[in-house]
């Protein structure tokens, strides 16, 4: 089967996701969400040079039993993006919230997002979370940024695609003081375990920093013990970084690469059929070509990958998927152009395109000489256009 290959759709799902963490702390109980947005997910309107998206996002907290509501709200704001191609992108929009409940034992908690500019829900999903007495009266495993958590500021970080420094936080509050044993692991592998009397609310948190660590996922377990009684809490996290592609994908990529990078080695070397060196060479040149070494984030690669989903949704004809067009490969390497002119139907020339990029200088005419949809770069010559 070879080495495991994730589909770029998989670097970052582009999906809605709702992460919800709960503090118990005597009669209440606080509940934290984070809602995460794929900016691609949104419609934007221009706003002179800006693009804007307005977001409501409603939260609905009841009790599963009774369906009374203990608590709800609705909240809207703005988010601004000040280039077009990022509003395609899956970039997210993060949204945190923290919501104070009576304590239950279990709450029904229905979270719903909105678009506010297409009227259309783009999220809407109800769980169940448990909150029983438990013996050792401890929070949930809560993700933070460790780095506003070292200047005392409490801020959510998305578990999944982690690329800052993370302080897991939990607390206890039991009643009565409480000696317990936490024995904390990584992946399996035990971290430490320590024996500690704790009295009213206290604390306890885990530093993990995303260059020690691997790529992809994790699993952190930390097991509580007074006497016999025990609780287990975990928490699952992805470690961001340069992704792998399918087989499928590979070809189409490094054809991709050779417009952008002529003559660059490593392109040559991916031509190999040895799967396991594709996927070394793979990684070695986005370390060479990354803009910003020592940062968790290549943006040059971020910026490809969400032109390729754009161009496929834009420009495929038939089976012939965007990314290969003319148009597809000028948007990969140009962006979008700051106006488009549109031929269709004109009597006596066959149908064409008028691409204007002012702040270079440069216009570009794409012909449908066969009339299937699939306009072909007339000029300036291809190859002139693709120097990197």
């Amino acid at each position: 089967m070879g080495f495991l290959l994730l589909a770029i759709l998989a670097i970052q799902p582009t999906e809605t996701q709702v992460h919800a963490y709960r503090i118990p702390r005597g009669d209440t109980t606080l509940l934290l969400f984070d809602v995460s947005i794929p900016q691609q997910a949104l419609l934007f309107k221009k706003d002179g040079q800006r693009f804007v998206a307005q977001i409501e996002i409603g939260f609905n907290i009841q009790d599963p039993q009774s369906h009374r509501v203990i608590k709800g709200d609705f909240f809207r704001f703005t988010h601004y993006q000040d280039l077009y191609e990022k509003t395609q992108s899956r970039e997210r929009v993060h949204f945190k919230k923290a919501v104070k409940v009576p304590t239950r034992s279990s709450y029904r908690v229905q979270v719903t997002v909105r678009d506010l500019h297409s009227k259309r829900g783009i999220y809407e999903a109800s769980k169940d979370l448990t909150n029983p007495a438990l013996p050792i009266p401890v929070s949930d495993l809560i993700p933070l940024d460790r780095e506003e958590f070292l200047k005392g500021r409490k801020v959510l970080l998305t578990p999944d695609f982690l690329e800052r420094p993370m302080m897991i936080y939990w607390e206890f509050s039991p009643r009565d003081s409480l000696r317990v044993t936490t024995r904390v692991t990584l992946d399996g592998a035990l971290l430490r375990e320590t024996h500690q009397l704790y009295s009213g609310v206290a604390s306890d948190t885990l530093s993990l920093f995303p260059d020690s660590l691997s790529t992809g996922a994790h699993h952190v377990e930390v097991v509580f013990q007074a006497g016999n009684q025990r609780v287990k809490k975990t928490l699952d996290f992805q470690i961001s970084g340069i992704p792998q592609i399918t087989s499928e994908d590979f070809d189409d990529f490094v054809s991709i690469l050779a417009h952008l990078f002529p003559g660059d080695t490593l392109l040559a070397q991916m031509k190999t059929e040895d799967p396991k060196l594709r996927q070394t060479l793979w990684q070695a040149f986005w370390k060479e070509h990354d803009p910003t070494p020592g940062t968790p984030k290549n943006e040059l690669l971020e910026t490809i990958l969400s032109r390729v989903e754009y161009a496929d949704r834009a420009f495929s004809i038939g089976k012939i998927k965007g990314r290969l067009t003319d148009r597809g490969l000028v948007y990969i390497r140009l962006g979008m152009p700051d106006e488009i002119e549109r031929h269709p139907f004109d009597w006596d020339t066959k149908s064409y395109e008028v691409w204007y990029y002012y702040d270079i200088n440069l216009t570009l005419i794409f012909v449908d000489r066969m009339g299937f949809g699939d306009y072909e770069l007339y000029s300036p010559p291809f190859v002139d256009l693709f120097r990197y």
